[in-house]
């Protein structure tokens, strides 16, 4: 399951439901949308592999954010958005989410950063790709120290309102195909040629008022 693609499609559907019914179906996407936040912070806890505090964070966000368009929380329901804004703001500048060691990959990548850094790194003797998304945060996905299948591997890569950083070894092919989305992405590695022998990687990207970068670690050393 591509995680990343399945949540931008479910944001861009709501949002044209939201505008071909305009009325009364409208409200109900209105008051309805927080649900996206709460299967984020679920696939924020898929992504990590155990409940983590950012996963948690993140569902409790949708369902406080869902009380509150819902009219669940009565009187309170006005100042549910600016606290959320504000701690959202707070765990940003204070870098929380860059503590503590990089989630390990296993020969399939399944990474999600949302609303925070996220570094991500692979050893795999046989890497087979997989998926990667950040939504308004930073994810670092190092494979230095993997090597490929013989095939090569199919890695999809999703940012929007943040960044995607690939990082892998010297002598490997890269293609890129995938959609901009008012977003960029970018390979700035050595352009090994592909062939017999070579180890390719085909990134399907999609950058929506994002970026994705694919480098060597040397790139920014």
């Amino acid at each position: 399951m591509n995680a990343g693609r399945l949540l931008l499609g479910a944001l861009l559907i709501g949002a044209g439901i939201l505008v071909l019914v305009g009325g009364g179906g409208g409200d109900l996407v209105r008051s309805g949308w927080p649900v996206l936040v709460v299967g984020l912070g679920v696939l924020q806890l898929r992504s990590d592999g155990r409940v983590t505090a950012a996963g948690v964070g993140i569902m409790l966000v949708g369902v406080a954010l869902l009380g509150a368009t819902t009219g669940l929380l009565g009187d309170a329901s006005r100042a549910v958005a600016p606290l959320v804004v504000v701690g959202v703001g707070i765990w940003v500048a204070l870098g929380l989410r860059r503590r503590g060691e990089p989630i390990t990959a296993g020969d399939r990548a399944r990474a999600l950063a949302a609303f925070g850094v996220r570094r991500v790194r692979s050893t795999s003797e046989r890497f087979g790709g997989g998926w990667a998304a950040s939504f308004f945060g930073q994810l670092d996905l190092d494979l230095t120290a993997a090597t490929l299948t013989p095939g090569g591997a199919d890695l999809s890569v999703t940012a929007v309102l943040g960044g995607a950083d690939v990082v892998i070894p010297e002598g490997w092919a890269v293609r890129i195909r995938g959609l901009p989305l008012f977003g960029t992405w970018d390979d700035t590695t050595g352009h090994v040629p592909a062939g017999d022998g070579v180890p390719e990687l085909r990134l399907n990207a999609v950058a929506a008022f994002g970026g994705i970068e694919v480098r060597h670690r040397e790139r920014w050393s």
